[in-house]
């Protein structure tokens, strides 16, 4: 698969008179080479490393233990066509290894892997929903387990149509898609469209669509301050006048929220409580916490003109 290293291994043949050719592990051991490759075609010292072999990284001496291994790939974004031949030949010597690369595709898929190219709900706008994206061989049509790479909306994507997080990593070949819409999309439908590193040979394209506004008012967008630092515990020994205990310092921990919603409230339908979970990993140090807002502190911090509120809490 594009993207995927193979081994190429250089070594010295023998030669038997008849039948199968014999490798020289032994004559091979010291003897220097350069390879020729077809255009495109990236070499590595390792396959665990990113650093594409130059032309200057030759020539390069077989070892002890008489066979060079080197790794080739070519890179999905450099692929023009969905199948590559590719070729490479130690420099000066006649025999051509012959290489092929295959592009994946990517679908939308079920929980049983078949393709899906809409969703039959109509759909709340801005709430979140997730599907599954899939990465296939071409060769097997099954899940590419070697396949890792990003994808992002397409220029079909419908205007606030939005995936979260913007960009999404396929590993192993799968990834969770989340997706919103901003607005109404029921006359006239959504779409929502994948690209990979290479938008022409890797796409994938759920429509239609349709997303309907809530009774409710849905948040949009969530600022957070650090509007009344606290001295940490964490806090450096640092001699007074240039700090003090007595201070408030922007310490970098969020203290205040502001909430956009996508329009205004009736005061009586003001949320009766906002519950906040903080994403802090415990196994890195992190306290895990939340904090509950209630319709007292929600009512103080709304701006409220008779029986209509701002859409900001």
């Amino acid at each position: 698969m594009a993207g995927t290293k193979i081994p190429i291994y250089v070594s010295s043949v023998a030669d038997p008179g008849t039948g199968n050719l014999e490798l020289d592990l032994e004559g091979a051991v010291g003897q220097a080479y350069s390879l020729t490759t077809s255009s495109n075609l990236n070499l590595y010292a390792d396959s665990a490393s990113d650093a594409i072999l130059a032309p200057t990284d030759f020539p390069r001496s077989i070892g002890a233990s008489g066979v060079d291994t080197l790794w080739a790939t070519v890179p999905l974004a450099a692929m023009t066509a969905s199948t590559e031949a590719h070729t490479v030949q130690v420099t000066g010597r006649p025999s051509v290894a012959a290489l092929t690369f295959y592009a994946p595709k990517i679908i939308f898929a079920d929980a049983a892997g078949t393709q899906i190219t809409t969703l039959a709900d109509t759909m709340w706008v801005g709430s979140a929903y997730n599907v599954r994206l899939v990465a296939i061989n071409p060769l097997t049509n099954a899940v590419c387990s070697d396949c890792n790479f990003a994808v992002n909306s397409g220029s079909q994507t419908s205007n606030k149509v939005e995936t979260i997080p913007a960009t999404i990593d396929v590993v192993n070949g799968e990834a969770t898609v989340t997706f919103r819409s901003l607005t109404e999309y029921i006359d006239v439908p959504a779409t929502l469209s994948l690209v990979g590193p290479n938008a022409a040979l890797l796409s994938a394209t759920l429509s239609p669509l349709y997303f309907k506004d809530p009774p409710v008012p849905f948040p949009v967008l969530v600022e957070i301050y650090d509007k009344h630092g606290a001295p940490s515990a964490k806090t450096l020994a640092i001699p007074t006048p240039y700090f003090s205990t007595s201070q408030e310092y922007l310490d970098g921990i969020a203290d205040s929220l502001v909430v956009h919603y996508h329009r205004s409230f009736h005061k009586d339908s003001l949320p009766d409580s906002v519950f906040v979970k903080w994403d802090l990993k415990a196994e890195n140090g992190g306290v895990l916490d939340s904090i509950k807002l209630d319709k007292n502190q929600i009512m103080a911090g709304t701006n409220c003109n008779g029986d209509l509120c701002d859409s900001i809490l």
